[in-house]
């Protein structure tokens, strides 16, 4: 396979796990922040016992327990497929009864969860090509449902639970042996894979992490590198102090990247200017480094910036990593040479 046949086939497989994960985004969130909250009130001592500390925690992580039913519906969607009947493809993978048969609810993760809805799909499309008019309706799914349940049980869940395992060992395995250096080095290529949208691909990867050792340690290293962006761009406000415009599209940035967005600021500041995105990705590997150090990740995938105060623990670690980072930001930016008081255009000339 030629390299732009690669290159393709990488780009198809981004932008199918961008389609599958992005509409899950919002309720990742919502959840993340109300389990977050309770797992932070914990850290404080409030009793975990109390009816409605376990109301948060059962609130905030219930789209986690069942999040193989979003993803294997989003995944039949893709496709063309009916994306209730990808949903019942999640079903079956989480379903309780299935202890029964001497098989784990879940194994396989969200990895499992995308080729059980792609497979359900594959097959409804298959049966209501060939079903007769009287049966268009039933056969599809039945058979989709019959058949790809009996896969999803036997074949997918056994050899994805098998692959989930191997990744997530790798993972902790890497920063475990690399430890603060390879920490370091994932933090300041954050920036970079948001960039090109290639985070998305590593949903799957935080996902198994929450799943299996309660936390992603990726995910926190990913808000290193929004901290380090913020770093830069207070770094830009007092080196262009008199281009008005650029200033303003710095103040308007910033906000959303303390939030934890952070494109307005890598197309909008540091980009264009581009020692400032390296000066970012420099001050991400500082604080990834003490994260690393520290050993501790966030509860919760898609929240970051300040938000994820509430999804890291312990929450102090966190607020320490983030300073440090938004410090060492600024500070290697401050060090550049770039002129102070000249338009952004003039700069970059």
């Amino acid at each position: 396979m030629s390299n732009k046949s690669n290159k393709k086939v990488f780009n198809t497989i981004i932008n199918a796990l961008s389609e599958i994960f992005t509409p899950i985004i919002p309720p990742l969130i919502g959840g993340g922040l109300v389990a977050g909250l309770g797992k932070m009130l914990q850290s404080f001592g409030v009793d975990p016992e109390l009816i409605w500390m376990k109301a948060l925690i059962a609130i905030g992580f219930s789209v986690y327990a069942y999040i193989n039913i979003l993803v294997a519906m989003n995944s039949a969607k893709l496709i063309g497929g009916t994306p209730m009947l990808g949903a019942v493809a999640g079903m079956i993978m989480t379903n309780p009864a299935i202890s029964g048969m001497g098989l784990t609810p879940g194994r396989g993760g969200v990895i499992g969860a995308i080729i059980a809805g792609l497979l359900i799909a594959f097959i409804e499309k298959k049966v209501r090509s060939f079903a007769p008019k009287a049966l268009k309706v039933h056969l599809p799914p039945l058979i989709s449902v019959l058949l790809s349940g009996i896969i999803i049980l036997f074949v997918i869940m056994p050899i994805t639970g098998w692959m989930a395992d191997g990744l997530t060992s790798f993972v902790i395995k890497l920063l475990e042996v690399g430890g603060p250096l390879a920490s370091a080095v994932i933090a300041a290529l954050f920036l970079p894979l948001v960039m090109t949208g290639l985070h998305h691909g590593l949903s799957p990867i935080h996902l198994q992490l929450i799943d299996t050792i309660g936390f992603s340690q990726l995910q926190t290293l990913n808000s290193m590198a929004g901290a380090g962006q913020v770093g830069a761009a207070l770094a830009l406000l007092i080196k262009y102090k008199k281009d008005e415009n650029f200033r303003n599209i710095i103040k308007g940035a910033l906000p959303v990247g303390i939030l934890g967005i952070g494109e307005p600021l890598i197309y909008g500041v540091t980009l264009p200017l581009l020692s400032p995105f390296i000066t970012a990705c420099l001050g991400a590997a500082v604080g990834g480094a003490l994260v690393g150090l520290l050993n501790f990740g966030a509860s919760a995938i898609y929240v970051s910036g300040i938000l994820a105060i509430a999804t890291n623990t312990p929450v102090l670690y966190y607020i320490l990593c983030y300073v440090v980072t938004i410090v060492a930001g600024f500070g290697f930016t401050m060090l550049l040479k770039l002129p102070k008081n000249e338009s952004v255009n003039e700069a970059q000339e």
